[in-house]
């Protein structure tokens, strides 16, 4: 098969699809139909955490001991463990130890699947931030001045009680 160019579009009717800028407009995109809203609109920067989902773990890992835990008696009190083969020894543990391990692991997945969900989100709040730059450019330049004038302030502040200690 051979594939020869789509020669249907005129530069007139692809004049008629571009903005000012000379681009595209977008149209039809999959972000125009998952949400109809930048996610984050304030113009403050996503909280940067990579922790999270910690508790997940510790409830994997507290569930898995306490399955070993209560296998571990229920076969104690019900069996007579020195009159067992080393072969059922082994298969006994598994009861006790296969199911705790699936609960660790459940809990460290759990945690991951966290924190892969915030990376999610700040990923997807620059995402918004580069596509609309415009919507952020004034809540970032106001943030720029803010901390401007916050650096004159502390920098005054210090030049002033350095001037009162030396009087």
């Amino acid at each position: 098969m051979s594939r020869t160019p789509d020669t249907s579009k005129t530069p007139e009717s692809l004049a008629d699809t571009q903005t000012s800028t000379g681009f595209d407009q977008a149209s039809g995109g999959a972000l125009d139909k998952v949400r109809s809203q930048v996610p984050i609109a304030t113009g403050q920067d996503p909280v940067v955490r990579t922790k999270g989902g910690g508790w997940i773990a510790f409830a994997g890992a507290a569930f898995g001991l306490l399955w070993m835990g209560g296998a571990g008696a229920y076969l104690a009190g019900y069996l007579d463990i020195n009159a067992l083969t080393p072969a059922q020894l082994g298969g006994l543990s598994v009861f006790a130890v296969a199911p705790a391990l699936l609960f660790i692991l459940a809990g460290l997945l759990g945690r991951e699947v966290a924190r892969a969900g915030m990376r999610a989100q700040r990923l997807d709040a620059a995402v918004a931030r580069l596509t609309s730059p415009s919507e952020h450019a004034d809540a970032d330049a106001a943030r720029g001045v803010y901390e401007g004038q916050l650096g004159i302030r502390v920098a005054f502040d210090r030049a002033f009680e350095e001037w009162g200690t030396r009087l």
